[in-house]
């Protein structure tokens, strides 16, 4: 089985193209080494039980039930890893902790496949589409998970500053989402961090034949306490409103094989 650093010197042998996001290596880089080219992909996934929730919702003190319309979404990932197993955890919580010599890395070098640990800009398009944020050259197997690290970039390493000087907005910011909420518009801020746990049902089996694997995120929700609209003015930081969005947010994320890049999980 190959380790996690043979192919991560492989990538870091690949061009890298920081204006699309795309990870390119020729055929002799990949030739004898069983890898294969896969991109990763991002589209929006309505529930559909999305419209049945709002029967008889309501918004405290109004009779009339609002929904916030959201036009763009964009949310920062630091990490993206493939896991082999349900047991090992491939994104590390800590920072500053990217090997170690202990067992349990041992197990993570083998069991876990790097996709990205370049801060990643997603736009998760709102019109029914899908992006393409990248592609990267990863080991054949069967994987079972897809783990993110949602979080503010820090500027301590060359990437991170890197990110923050593309993107000065985003300085302490995680997830920023634009919309209208009652016909005025609302810019909600997060700086809320998370390893999100994605797994492959069924499996996520890379050979020849896998060319796309896409992660759908759920936004019908993310402004809904049960059968309640939450009014996005509101969920300030520290709030119990923005808690309960930063839940749902944790909870919305899916992956699945979708080489049709069609933005549907065709086995749920």
């Amino acid at each position: 089985m190959k380790t996690f650093s043979t192919v991560r010197a492989l990538l870091h042998a690949c061009a890298f193209t920081a204006v699309f996001g795309t990870l390119a290596c020729s055929s002799a880089d990949l030739a004898g080494n069983n890898l294969q080219n896969v991109s990763l992909s991002f589209a929006a996934q309505e529930d559909p039980g999305f419209a049945a929730a709002f029967d008889g919702a309501s918004v405290a003190g109004s009779s009339t039930v609002a929904v916030p319309a959201i036009t763009r979404v964009q949310l920062v990932l630091t990490k993206l890893e493939l896991g082999r197993t349900d047991d090992i955890a491939c994104v590390d919580d800590d920072d500053e902790i990217e090997h170690s010599s202990s067992t349990s890395s041992g197990d993570k070098g083998h069991d876990c496949e790097h996709v990205s640990r370049d801060p990643l800009l997603i736009d998760i398009p709102v019109d029914g589409t899908l992006q393409t944020k990248l592609t990267v050259p990863l080991a054949a197997g069967t994987y079972k998970k897809l783990e993110a690290k949602l979080e503010p970039v820090k500027s301590s390493k060359p990437a991170g500053a890197a990110f923050l000087a593309a993107h000065p907005d985003f300085a302490g910011i995680s997830i920023k989402v634009d919309g209208t909420y009652n016909g005025a518009p609302f810019t909600y801020r997060t700086s809320m961090k998370a390893v999100l746990h994605m797994r492959f049902k069924p499996p996520l089996v890379i050979d020849a034949t896998t060319t796309n694997a896409t992660v759908a995120v759920d936004l019908s929700k993310w402004f809904l306490n049960g059968s309640t609209v939450i009014d996005p003015t509101k969920a300030l930081p520290g709030s119990s409103a923005s808690e309960k969005v930063e839940k749902n947010i944790r909870a919305s994320f899916r992956a699945f094989k979708d080489n049709g890049k069609k933005g549907k999980d065709h086995d749920h």
